[in-house]
């Protein structure tokens, strides 16, 4: 995206900025632009710019290169995380990467608002997932990344938004979204020879039944897949129960 901006400037293509949203949250004007060049059907949009303004001051800018595009999520406006004052809920979509920003719009200020994402999750996407019309976060699950060396496919892991901007895992409400994640890792380990790859899809396997809430299925599973593996079953253990997150150097 930077690199497709930056031609279009060279080449003399200014961006021009459309406004395409506008609303006022607790006497705070809620701006968000899009970023265009040429005209109909050879219009292209190169981002989304967001600005939060106090009277002729802008007080908050959302949207640059790193991050070109974002959108407001649908309880913007609504007091989030129980502070007593409206928030600003934005989805920022990066090149290949998405974050969640939030501020709560105080007399005084936006006050960035720190969204509780569990430490082992990376944000994957924000969709609705369940059909609820309530946007989900789609994270995968860091703590079998590179285990044992073993090639363990993304763990896509479903959470939702509870007040106060916790985002907790609700296995109940997502079951459809598991069977098929846990159909299609059958399928493929009934088509798998490697019995290095297996073991990877063992524990894909036994970590969607974890985050199901299934967890004696999991070990069971594990067990079963694995051809009785034990000891690799108390490394897989040690990792989801225990592990606390990567280290800061």
């Amino acid at each position: 995206m930077p690199g497709a901006l930056t031609l279009l400037l060279v080449l003399g293509q200014t961006p021009v900025p459309v406004l395409v949203d506008s609303l006022e949250i607790n006497n705070y004007q809620v701006k968000v632009f899009a970023l265009t060049v040429g005209e109909g059907e050879e219009e292209n949009v190169l981002g989304m710019r967001l600005a939060v303004l106090s009277g002729p001051d802008t007080v908050l800018r959302m949207g640059d290169e790193e991050w070109p595009f974002l959108f407001l999520d649908k309880d913007t406006g609504e007091d989030v995380d129980g502070d007593g004052f409206p928030d600003l809920v934005v989805m920022l979509n990066g090149e290949s990467r998405m974050r969640l920003s939030a501020y709560s719009l105080t007399p005084d200020g936006p006050k960035e608002i720190k969204f509780s994402i569990p430490d082992w999750a990376d944000l994957i996407s924000y969709e609705d997932v369940n059909g609820d019309e309530v946007p989900d976060l789609l994270v995968a699950d860091l703590r079998v990344r590179d285990f044992e060396q073993l090639e363990v496919p993304e763990i896509t892991v479903v959470l939702r938004k509870e007040r106060g901007g916790y985002w907790e895992e609700e296995p109940d409400a997502y079951s459809d979204f598991y069977t098929k994640k846990l159909e299609g890792i059958l399928a493929k380990l009934r088509m798998e020879v490697n019995p290095f790859k297996k073991k990877g899809l063992a524990v894909a396997y036994a970590t969607y039944l974890f985050h199901m809430g299934k967890t004696d299925d999991a070990w069971n599973e594990f067990l079963r897949l694995t051809d009785g593996d034990e000891e690799l079953l108390m490394k897989l253990k040690e990792h989801l129960l225990f592990w606390e997150g990567p280290t800061e150097e």
